[in-house]
């Protein structure tokens, strides 16, 4: 699950994005009166920096008439090449409303590449003897807890490679962001798993979360304490850290027609170990440079071999997997690594063929596939292919928000049905509360508030975020014809989270 915005009470900013016939007159233009003039003329529209050489000066051509096409606000992009100084690319706005173009160090919440970094500080800290990624974890944390008998034996390494099976909680602390992490541990063992343990692969916040919970009782310090003393601070990452951008860098939703609205703010504390680095591309770019060169950067050793083994250890007969918060596959005969991450508004991506090339791609919308499609063409345009077909196998233009459950859709209170009014309890979910108001039935869990759709007599959905998936909760009857419990398809377990009605 990638991350997801709290629905805070915000005024929305509409703005409109740049239409694609701009960027294809100014596409015209190049072929009529040379690239240079072209290349100025398309910073009107979206601003593309960065750019010294003619090839650069091509692959920003490019870049913006793809970023137009598929519908992303801005862009920032970092290409590493061993042996030569880092390419940075840039278009679009990261500011629409005050039309403040892009640069290499506006700041991006890079959602689940976090992980990538978790699973190579814990195989820093495994190089250097401070962890047991084979020991039972309820041994270095007897606090602990899990919903079922894996606990005895679930390892670092077990969440790590995301093996364990666990499910998350994760949409009460988008909707609640300040909630600690403690918290998220401590709802835990009230969660269903997604599958049987060590039977395959389940992606789920919740490995990382317990993962850093791991790592601060070795070694006595807090995940964010350690995460800038062994890899932030030695590769000069000064302009990263957790949290928000600020003003600095605006996240948007998908575009309705032509207009981009401005995504609401949701950082949650306890994820971070997941999903919690806000980064710039020259500040990852550093990152991306010392995994190219083999764990150097500037003439120091950051990661070790034995660190990189550790971390970057899939086996060479499988094509694809996944290994220490990084995904490994095969590109053009070349063995990619590689993570995307979603956050509040922001999409991003990365893609590393070790010893030889890297780039990051970080964009300002959410709901799209495109920076993972972008990166995969870029590393084709790389290796002399035009990047179209690499890029569109991730998916199409624009696409519209999938959602329904929308304000206007509003099922009146008129209609005949069970009264689903009351205070609900879930032992990780917490209470929601279903309320009556003359425009209809309201959710509300903790700050988070949003209209029921009812799709159906009992039956009722609501939109989590503004572009992200519809949540559904179905009613269940008493003898009496009260609604008693509601069960909510949370898009992501195998069974349904069930809300037992409070006791008046």
């Amino acid at each position: 699950m990638a991350a997801h915005p709290e629905l805070a009470s915000r005024d929305k900013e509409l703005v409109r994005k740049p239409t694609e016939k701009m960027v294809l007159d100014a596409i015209t233009l190049l072929k009529l009166f040379g690239r240079g003039l072209a290349v100025c003329l398309i910073c009107l529209p979206a601003p593309v920096a960065w750019a010294q050489d003619r090839q650069a000066k091509q692959e920003s051509v490019w870049l913006d008439h793809a970023r137009v096409r598929y519908g992303i606000p801005g862009l920032v992009i970092a290409v590493v090449q061993r042996g030569e100084p880092v390419q940075y690319l840039t278009s679009g706005y990261c500011d629409i409303a005050r039309a403040r173009g892009c640069t290499p160090s506006n700041p991006f919440p890079v959602g689940s590449i976090t992980k990538s970094l978790t699973g190579l500080l814990a195989a820093h800290l495994a190089a250097k003897g401070t962890l047991d990624l084979d020991r039972a974890i309820r041994i270095i944390d007897p606090t602990i807890r899990l919903p079922d008998d894996r606990a005895q034996s679930i390892t670092l390494r077990d969440l790590l490679d995301q093996r364990s099976g666990l499910g998350s909680v994760d949409w009460p602390f988008y909707w609640n962001p300040e909630l600690p992490r403690k918290q998220y541990l401590a709802r835990l063992p009230a969660v269903p798993p997604l599958r049987a343990f060590r039977s395959g692969f389940a992606y789920a916040n919740a490995n990382f979360v317990i993962a850093g919970k791991v790592i601060e009782s070795a070694s006595g310090s807090s995940w964010e304490s350690l995460m800038r003393k062994e890899l932030l601070l030695p590769l000069g990452m000064n302009e990263s850290g957790f949290g928000s951008p600020g003003e600095r860098t605006i996240g948007y939703g998908p575009p309705v027609g032509d207009i981009f609205t401005r995504f609401p703010d949701s950082y949650p504390v306890a994820l971070r170990p997941a999903g919690g680095l806000v980064t710039t591309a020259r500040d990852f770019a550093r990152l991306l440079t010392m995994l190219v060169q083999g764990g150097e950067h500037d003439g120091r050793t950051i990661l070790s071999k034995q660190a990189l083994d550790i971390a970057f250890a899939a086996d060479p007969a499988r094509r694809g997997g996944y290994t220490f918060g990084i995904v490994f596959t095969r590109f053009r005969g070349q063995r990619v690594y590689h993570h995307t991450g979603a956050m509040a508004g922001f999409s991003s991506a990365y893609a590393l063929v070790p010893g030889k090339w890297a780039t990051v791609i970080l964009s300002n919308r959410t709901g799209t596939m495109f920076p993972e499609g972008l990166a995969f063409a870029m590393l084709d345009r790389h290796l002399g292919g035009e990047g179209d077909e690499a890029l569109a196998s991730f998916g199409g233009p624009v696409q519209q928000p999938a959602s329904t459950c929308v304000p206007g859709k509003l099922a009146p209170v008129t209609v005949q049905h069970p009264d689903p009014v009351g205070v609900f309890r879930h032992p990780a979910w917490g209470a929601f509360i279903v309320s009556a108001t003359p425009s209809g039935h309201r959710i509300q869990i903790g700050a988070f508030s949003a209209p029921l759709t009812l799709e159906k007599p009992g039956s009722y959905c609501f939109a989590a975020a503004p572009g992200w998936e519809s949540l559904r909760i179905t009613s269940v009857l008493d003898a009496t014809g009260r609604v008693n419990r509601w069960d909510l398809n949370d898009a992501m377990h195998p069974t349904l989270q069930r809300f037992t009605r409070a006791a008046n």
